[in-house]
C-alpha cells in the first residue's frame, strides 16, 4: 500500500530533478499512522474486528510497522499520542469539482451533495462531504461512506482516543505545484493527485485509459512519477498517452513510508471530529473534585451548625424580651416587644423631662425681666433639645449683647442666630440651651 513508502531523494538517471520542485517535507505532519485493515470475515457470534496497521513519524524518523487492533494498539503504546492520523484506502474517499451559482454560494454546503445525487451511485444521505476552499467558479470536495468511517473510528471513539486526521492514501502524494500532475503506481494500484484537493486511485491496467481522458480535458506542464521500484517506474512512464509529450517528467522512486500535510482534506469534521475524552478527563479530577466535595460537607456542615446556634440564642433573646416587656407591661398584646419597650422608654422620658422647661424658665425669665427695654416677642421650648428659643424686640444692639451675656452669666449657653434692625428697633432671634 502507499501507506508504506515514501518519496527519496535518489533520482532516477533521466531527467534530472532540482529539489525545489519537490514537496517540502517540513510541514509533514507528526504523531501515531493508523491504516485500516480489511475486515476479516465475521461470524453471529464473533463480529469481525476492525484491525490496523500504525507506525509513528517523529522528528523525522519513523518506527517499525505493527499491526493488530485496538487493544493490542493501546497495549502498544505508553500513552495516546498528541496526534493520530488514519490513512483511509483511497477508493475509498472520491474527489471532484462542483460549479457554484453565483447565487448558491452562501448555501453550497447543504445544495452540494443533492446537485451530485444522479453522478453518485450511493445515497447521498449515506455520503459525508468535506469542502476545499471555494473558488472564483466552484469548490472542489471529497466524500466518503459514512458507514465505512464509523466502522474505522468507532474502536476509537469507544475509548474516547482522539484521532486528529482522516485522510485518503492519495492525499499522502506531494502536493502538486502549479500546472503540475503527481502519479504513482505500486504492485496494487496507481494514485494521482491533480491539485491539493483533487486526488485518488484507479486500478494498473485502466492507467493508460485513465491518463488519455484526464489528457483530454488538461495538459498540464509537469509531470511527477513515482513507483516503488524501477520497473514500475517504467511501467507508469510508458502508459502516459502521446498527448502529454510535451510535459516534462521527473521520475522518482518511493522506498520510505510518505507523511501527511496538514494541506490534505481532512474527513474527521462534524460527527467524526476528534471526541473530547470525557472519561479519561473524570479520572484526572476524581480525587481533586472528592476533596472538593469533601470540603464543601464541613463548610456547610459548620455554618449550618453556627446558624443553627445564632437562632437558639436569637430565641432566647426573644424570650427574655417578651419576659421583660411583660413584667413592665403586664397586660395588653405583644407583637413586637423590643419596639413596643422602647416607646413605653420614650413616653416615660418624655414626661419625666418635662418639667425641665420650668426649670429653664424659672432660671430665664429673671434674666429676661431685669433688662428694661427688651420685650420678648416669641419663646419656644424644646425638651428633647434642651433648648429656649427666643425673638427678642430691643432699642440697640448693646441690649441684646449684653442680655447673651447675662444668660452666659446664669450658666446657659447663650447664641445669637440673628438680628434685624427696622425703624431703630432691634430685633434678634436667640438660641438660648441649658448645660
Amino acid at each position: 500500500m502507499i501507506s508504506d513508502n515514501a518519496m527519496t531523494t535518489d533520482a532516477l538517471p533521466q531527467p534530472a530533478i532540482n529539489d525545489s520542485e519537490l514537496s517540502a517535507t517540513s510541514s509533514a505532519l507528526e504523531g501515531l499512522y493508523l491504516y485500516p485493515q480489511p475486515l476479516g470475515e465475521a461470524t453471529p457470534d464473533t463480529p469481525a474486528e476492525p484491525r490496523y496497521r500504525w507506525r509513528r513519524l517523529s522528528a523525522g524518523q519513523w518506527t517499525e510497522m505493527q499491526t493488530g487492533d485496538v487493544n493490542a494498539l493501546c497495549d502498544a503504546l505508553p500513552q495516546w499520542p498528541a496526534q493520530a492520523i488514519m490513512v483511509v484506502p483511497a477508493e475509498a474517499v472520491v474527489t471532484r469539482s462542483l460549479l457554484v451559482a453565483p447565487g448558491e454560494r452562501r448555501y453550497f454546503k447543504k445544495l452540494a451533495p443533492f446537485q451530485l445525487e444522479e453522478d453518485i451511485i450511493d445515497d447521498v444521505t449515506d455520503l459525508h462531504f468535506v469542502y476545499g476552499p471555494l473558488g472564483d467558479e466552484g469548490v472542489d470536495l471529497a466524500y466518503c461512506r459514512t458507514d465505512l468511517l464509523n466502522q474505522w473510528l468507532a474502536p476509537f471513539f469507544e475509548r474516547e482516543l482522539p484521532v486528529s486526521y482522516v485522510i485518503s492514501a492519495a492525499s499522502l502524494l506531494p502536493d502538486s505545484a502549479g500546472d503540475e500532475w503527481v502519479l504513482m503506481l505500486d504492485d496494487q494500484r496507481c494514485y494521482y493527485r491533480l491539485s491539493t484537493t483533487r486526488f485518488g486511485a484507479v486500478q494498473p491496467a485502466l492507467v493508460p485509459m485513465f491518463l488519455a481522458s484526464l489528457a483530454n480535458d488538461h495538459k498540464p506542464a509537469r509531470i511527477q512519477l513515482l513507483a516503488t521500484g524501477d520497473a514500475l517506474l517504467t511501467q507508469l512512464a510508458d502508459a502516459l498517452p502521446p498527448s502529454l509529450a510535451q510535459a516534462s517528467l521527473f521520475k522518482r522512486l518511493v522506498t520510505e513510508p510518505l507523511a501527511a500535510s496538514a494541506s490534505a482534506p481532512n474527513l474527521a469534521v462534524e460527527q467524526f471530529s476528534p471526541r473530547i475524552p470525557l472519561s479519561r478527563w473524570l479520572g484526572l479530577i476524581k480525587l481533586p473534585a472528592v476533596l472538593l466535595l469533601a470540603g464543601l460537607c464541613v463548610h456547610l456542615t459548620v455554618a449550618l451548625t453556627e446558624w443553627q446556634i445564632a437562632t437558639n440564642h436569637t430565641q432566647a433573646l426573644k424570650a427574655a424580651i417578651t419576659e421583660r416587656y411583660r413584667a413592665a407591661v403586664p397586660s395588653g398584646a405583644i407583637s413586637d416587644p423590643l419596639k413596643q419597650l422602647r416607646n413605653q422608654v420614650n413616653r416615660l422620658g418624655s414626661g419625666a423631662q418635662g418639667s425641665n422647661a420650668l426649670s429653664v424658665l424659672s432660671r430665664a425669665v429673671p434674666v429676661l425681666t431685669a433688662r428694661s427695654g427688651v420685650e420678648v416677642k416669641n419663646l419656644q421650648f424644646s425638651n428633647d433639645a434642651q433648648e429656649l428659643r427666643l425673638t427678642i424686640q430691643a432699642p440697640a444692639l448693646a441690649d441684646i449683647e449684653a442680655l447673651s451675656s447675662q444668660f452666659k452669666a446664669q450658666g446657659f449657653g447663650a447664641e445669637v442666630l440673628s438680628v434685624n434692625v427696622n425703624n431703630g428697633v432691634h430685633q434678634a432671634r436667640m438660641k438660648v440651651t441649658r448645660k
